[in-house]
């Protein structure tokens, strides 16, 4: 049986999966499987799998019919036999010592965090995220450390516990958010954490990602996933650290929800000016430009329209 079981789901990446998975093949540490998951990809992803298959008796494929990222990536876990989980997207790579820097630190933990680079298509850096535990290792400091983006909260770039990772159950209808749920959900569960200072996965942001593509229907996902968070960390929000980090959280999400054209009803303009605007440590945490615009839209659609217009302007004018 190998240590680490690399799950990569495969949907319309036919261009960047060879990277992917020679990135994967080129690890410093060799006792792996990689369990990859066709998710009904219309491209040739198939043909590039079948390739690497006869290659590397390592690599095990998985083909069904399209079923999104959840379940395809439960699909993966499922068949591994590892006793840890990687996951990796598959437009995404690893660094060469990715694994085996984990393993260092991963005896009697049940999920080892590394470090991300985000990179531009053309290979550019953008940035280096390390994560940090400021208000401490348990549940609660775990839970306050992902909603204020002190750890990034991705299933991606760490080692996972097979059993513990099988214990949580996500939604399958959350297409915005599903690796934050995930980390709530395991964080909930009183895992023991390590967080290594060291780069493992290389982010490449594309702007075909879902992330990036904003519609009607993705407005309405990220509306139902800040929901979601809220209601799960209700029941932590009389500790200090948890009240702060979910007004950061909110006001971070409204953000992003508006300056993609959503829409506040009263109730919820009642809310976010009443329990998150008024929390200074997330305000004075927050850059002054998202606060500006959740606060101006909190005042009317119209003084929001307007300062969400000349926002995006200006900034496309320095990019």
């Amino acid at each position: 049986m190998s240590k680490v079981s690399i799950i990569i789901p495969v949907y319309r990446t036919e261009k960047y999966l060879r990277d992917c998975l020679n990135s994967c093949l080129a690890q410093s540490f060799t006792d792996f499987e990689i369990v990859v998951v066709n998710d009904g990809s219309p491209d040739n992803s198939q043909e590039i799998l079948d390739e690497f298959q006869a290659l590397d008796s390592r690599i095990t494929v998985i083909k069904q019919s399209n079923k999104g990222l959840v379940e395809t990536r439960r699909v993966g876990a499922c068949a591994c036999k590892s006793e840890y989980l990687f996951f990796l997207d598959s437009d995404d790579t690893i660094v060469e010592n990715a694994l085996e820097q984990l393993l260092a630190y991963s005896c009697g933990k049940d999920i080892v965090i590394g470090g991300m680079n985000i990179y531009t298509p053309k290979g550019k850096r953008i940035k280096t995220i390390k994560n940090t535990l400021p208000f401490g290792n348990d549940v609660i400091g775990l839970i306050a450390a992902y909603l204020s983006k002190n750890v990034v909260a991705s299933l991606c770039g760490r080692l996972i516990k097979k059993s513990v990772f099988c214990k949580i159950e996500i939604e399958r209808h959350f297409k915005i958010g599903e690796d934050f749920i995930a980390n709530l959900l395991l964080a909930s569960n009183s895992i023991s954490c390590q967080i290594v200072d060291c780069v493992v996965y290389n982010y490449i942001q594309y702007d075909t990602s879902m992330v990036h593509n904003i519609s009607e229907e993705s407005l309405k996902n990220r509306l139902a996933f800040i929901d979601w968070v809220l209601d799960f960390v209700d029941n932590w929000k009389n500790q200090i650290v948890v009240k702060n980090s979910i007004a950061q959280f909110a006001i971070e999400e409204y953000y992003t929800y508006l300056r993609g054209g959503g829409r506040l009803n009263d109730s919820l303009k009642c809310k976010i000016r009443n329990e998150f605007m008024k929390n200074e440590w997330a305000i004075k945490r927050l850059p002054l430009w998202r606060v500006g615009l959740v606060k101006c839209y909190c005042v009317s659609p119209y003084l929001g329209n307007i300062y969400r217009y000349f926002f995006v302007n200006v900034r496309s004018i320095f990019r």
